[in-house]
Protein backbone atom coordinates (compact mmCIF):
# COMPACT_ATOMS: atom_id res chain seq x y z
CA UNK A 1 0.00 0.00 0.00
CA UNK A 2 0.63 3.72 -0.89
CA UNK A 3 0.28 6.14 1.70
CA UNK A 4 -0.37 9.44 -0.23
CA UNK A 5 -1.28 11.59 2.80
CA UNK A 6 -3.39 10.66 5.74
CA UNK A 7 -6.44 10.74 3.99
CA UNK A 8 -5.66 8.63 0.55
CA UNK A 9 -3.87 5.23 -0.21
CA UNK A 10 -3.19 3.58 -3.52
CA UNK A 11 -3.18 -0.38 -2.71
CA UNK A 12 -2.99 -3.01 -5.69
CA UNK A 13 -4.23 -6.62 -5.95
CA UNK A 14 -2.72 -8.95 -9.58
CA UNK A 15 -5.33 -7.19 -10.97
CA UNK A 16 -5.51 -3.20 -10.62
CA UNK A 17 -4.39 -0.84 -8.33
CA UNK A 18 -7.00 0.44 -6.04
CA UNK A 19 -7.78 4.10 -4.77
CA UNK A 20 -8.66 4.28 -1.65
CA UNK A 21 -9.66 6.98 0.83
CA UNK A 22 -9.22 6.29 4.57
CA UNK A 23 -11.75 7.70 7.81
CA UNK A 24 -14.00 6.91 9.85
CA UNK A 25 -17.68 5.17 8.66
CA UNK A 26 -20.69 7.72 8.39
CA UNK A 27 -23.26 5.69 7.77
CA UNK A 28 -25.52 5.34 10.75
CA UNK A 29 -26.86 1.67 8.76
CA UNK A 30 -23.48 0.75 8.54
CA UNK A 31 -22.76 -1.97 10.75
CA UNK A 32 -19.11 -0.36 10.99
CA UNK A 33 -20.47 3.16 12.56
CA UNK A 34 -17.78 4.82 13.71
CA UNK A 35 -15.17 2.42 12.88
CA UNK A 36 -12.06 3.60 11.23
CA UNK A 37 -11.95 1.79 7.34
CA UNK A 38 -10.88 2.25 3.79
CA UNK A 39 -13.09 3.34 1.02
CA UNK A 40 -12.49 2.22 -2.63
CA UNK A 41 -12.83 5.11 -4.56
CA UNK A 42 -11.33 3.93 -7.68
CA UNK A 43 -10.03 0.84 -9.76
CA UNK A 44 -6.98 1.35 -11.92
CA UNK A 45 -5.24 -0.77 -14.95
CA UNK A 46 -1.78 1.77 -14.22
CA UNK A 47 -0.13 3.70 -10.91
CA UNK A 48 -1.00 6.78 -12.91
CA UNK A 49 -4.28 5.92 -13.64
CA UNK A 50 -4.88 5.68 -9.87
CA UNK A 51 -3.05 8.96 -9.16
CA UNK A 52 -5.49 10.73 -11.62
CA UNK A 53 -8.16 9.31 -10.53
CA UNK A 54 -7.03 11.09 -7.14
CA UNK A 55 -6.77 14.33 -8.83
CA UNK A 56 -10.03 13.92 -10.75
CA UNK A 57 -12.16 12.88 -7.79
CA UNK A 58 -10.91 15.91 -5.53
CA UNK A 59 -11.76 17.64 -8.75
CA UNK A 60 -15.11 16.89 -8.47
CA UNK A 61 -15.72 17.00 -4.60
CA UNK A 62 -14.25 20.65 -4.67
CA UNK A 63 -16.56 21.27 -7.60
CA UNK A 64 -19.70 19.51 -6.29
CA UNK A 65 -19.64 21.66 -3.04
CA UNK A 66 -22.30 24.74 -2.16
CA UNK A 67 -19.86 27.16 -2.34
CA UNK A 68 -19.42 29.15 -5.90
CA UNK A 69 -16.04 29.06 -7.42
CA UNK A 70 -14.26 30.58 -10.08
CA UNK A 71 -12.17 28.62 -12.56
CA UNK A 72 -9.18 30.63 -10.99
CA UNK A 73 -10.47 28.91 -7.52
CA UNK A 74 -10.27 25.47 -9.24
CA UNK A 75 -7.24 26.00 -11.10
CA UNK A 76 -5.60 26.45 -7.32
CA UNK A 77 -7.13 23.77 -5.84
CA UNK A 78 -5.56 21.22 -8.69
CA UNK A 79 -2.49 22.68 -7.84
CA UNK A 80 -3.34 22.04 -4.56
CA UNK A 81 -3.86 18.19 -4.76
CA UNK A 82 -0.53 18.37 -7.03
CA UNK A 83 1.44 19.62 -4.15
CA UNK A 84 -0.05 16.82 -2.37
CA UNK A 85 1.27 13.80 -4.70
CA UNK A 86 4.48 15.60 -4.79
CA UNK A 87 5.47 15.59 -1.38
CA UNK A 88 4.14 12.17 -1.71
CA UNK A 89 6.50 11.41 -4.11
CA UNK A 90 9.72 13.44 -2.53
CA UNK A 91 12.69 11.34 -2.86
CA UNK A 92 11.11 8.83 -5.33
CA UNK A 93 10.65 10.54 -8.26
CA UNK A 94 13.86 11.83 -10.28
CA UNK A 95 14.15 15.33 -10.37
Amino acid sequence: MIKINDEYYINANSHCYILQRFGIVQDKESKNYGKEAYENLGYYPSLEGAINGLIKYETRKFISKEDTNTLKDLQKEIKKIEGIIKKACEGVLEK
